[in-house]
């Protein structure tokens, strides 16, 4: 549920960036919380802040409904879940898994936020054609001084240096898709021909590789990426389920 929606149930509070490159939002941990809400119908509104103004520096934060301001998309989701389970509402969304499956959702999880999350970032901040597409987005977004003052491109310096460190770099170029081929392989080996990840139903894993995967194949940017992306059938078809599920369509 969104704004329009019971105006008086207690709701979340999710502050993010705003939604551009034809996302609901381009940061994968904003769109995972955001997909959870949604998964679970919980009534909820967004508000668009800085870094600056988070506890942790990072965004997303929420004001939960018993008041409490929780960073990290993780805690979010954690809190949220034991409302769940508190009010009586059902399991919590990784209930029943064995041993072999919380594992499989760990490495999962790994692969989501910090190998496909790294290539994403490479394909809006690192190359220079794709960056003068980003920056043209994000100048519709951002204060005037913010957009044509020096800030964007000391920030973009900034990702840079870091992706460098995460082995993507100008450098290396050429074993940039190669590497991101080999991620999209995998996540698609591992689906196979299950409707999620780890079974017949959605768990807390799905919400992780929904925000990713639709960060990698419905941005606005033409990228190698997505090309590559949208290219897979099992997870072409993976996304769309999954979309069905929270944001419609």
């Amino acid at each position: 549920m969104t704004d329009d929606d019971d105006a008086a149930a207690p709701r979340t509070i999710l502050y993010q960036f705003p939604a551009m490159l034809g996302l609901p939002n381009a940061s994968p941990p904003c769109m995972k919380v955001e997909t959870y809400l949604r998964f679970r119908k919980l009534p909820y509104r967004t508000e668009i802040r800085s870094t600056r103004q988070s506890p942790s520096g990072q965004l997303p934060f929420a004001t939960m409904p018993d008041g409490r301001v929780l960073a990290d998309s993780e805690r979010i989701i954690d809190a949220l879940e034991a409302e769940w389970e508190a009010a009586g509402k059902g399991p919590a969304l990784d209930a029943g898994l064995s041993d072999a499956e919380r594992g499989l959702s760990t490495l999962l999880c790994t692969t989501f936020e910090r190998d496909l999350y790294w290539q994403i970032v490479w394909s809006r901040w690192g190359e220079d054609a794709t960056w003068r597409a980003f920056f043209g987005e994000m100048r519709t977004h951002l204060p005037w001084l913010l957009a044509n003052g020096p800030v964007m491109p000391m920030a973009r310096r900034k990702v840079v240096k870091r992706l460098k460190v995460e082995g993507l770099s100008r450098e290396k170029r050429a074993a940039i898709p190669v590497k991101a081929q080999a991620i999209l392989d995998t996540l698609a080996q591992i689906l196979g021909d299950k409707p999620f990840f780890l079974g017949d139903a959605p768990r807390r894993i799905d919400m992780t590789a929904y925000a990713g995967l639709s960060s990698a194949m419905d941005q606005t940017l033409d990228t190698p990426l997505t090309r590559a992306a949208n290219a897979m059938p099992t997870l072409l078809a993976y996304q769309r389920r999954m979309k069905a599920l929270t944001f419609g369509g």
